[in-house]
């Protein structure tokens, strides 16, 4: 057998068992990560912008239900394309700043699901890189729609607080004030009947906004971990 054959074999070889290493290594990763709640992921991007996903735990299948892992292998551009439209200007703004700076890459965004409703996605991760140029990703994804719901309801709260509110109590001051006036002071318990209206209009909204609160949070605290 000549020395070129006996090469050629002995590459293949060693290209038989790197593959069978990196398999292995895969496999330990994947049953390592499987009861994990988020998406926890190596992500490449080539100097030419190509992007891959060479691991990518189980969890992809909860928050993205229709791609498997083989297809990010091939082409990691997929996953960016569940990006909703509106929120994929701010999404490559974030991407490219973190590509330029080697920064920690962190995105919000929202995912539509086929029945039509909105998903809210965090990512984190942080880059390192290679010799060629190569980006290298190591982070996560989770699902956080109801940590996102639930700052939503606060600020709807704080909002409502703010504007709903301002009537009433300007209608109370309005009312101390003209208890000053002597002419007025005479008509006590005409007075004494619109504080009272005005104070019960306060307290029934209050009391909403403590049933909006409750629920929201009770519907939190009944939700699975995604």
């Amino acid at each position: 057998m000549s020395e070129k054959v006996v090469e050629k074999l002995e590459e293949r070889k060693l290209t038989y068992q790197a593959q069978q290493d990196q398999q292995l290594r895969k496999d330990f990763l994947y049953k390592l990560t499987e009861q994990a709640p988020v998406m926890i992921y190596v992500m490449e991007i080539k100097p030419d912008g190509k992007v891959s996903f060479p691991f990518v735990s189980p969890s992809l299948h909860r928050l993205y239900p229709g791609i498997i892992a083989e297809m990010l292998e091939k082409d990691g551009s997929l996953l960016f394309r569940q990006v909703y439209p509106e929120d994929r200007a701010n999404f490559k703004a974030d991407t490219n700043e973190s590509k330029q700076n080697l920064a920690d890459w962190e995105v919000k965004f929202r995912v539509q699901s086929a029945d039509g409703s909105f998903r809210w996605h965090w990512s984190k991760a942080r880059p390192e890189k290679r010799a060629d140029g190569t980006l290298v990703y190591y982070g996560a994804t989770m699902d956080v729609t109801e940590s996102q719901e639930y700052v939503q309801t606060i600020e709807n709260i704080l909002f409502d607080i703010s504007h709903e509110l301002r009537r009433p109590v300007s209608t109370l001051l309005g009312l101390a004030d003209m208890m000053h006036d002597p002419i007025v002071q005479e008509d006590l318990a005409g007075f004494a009947l619109h504080f009272k209206t005005v104070a019960e209009e306060m307290d029934a909204y209050i009391k909403r906004l403590n049933e909006t609160y409750n629920r929201k949070r009770l519907e939190i605290e009944k939700t699975p971990a995604q």
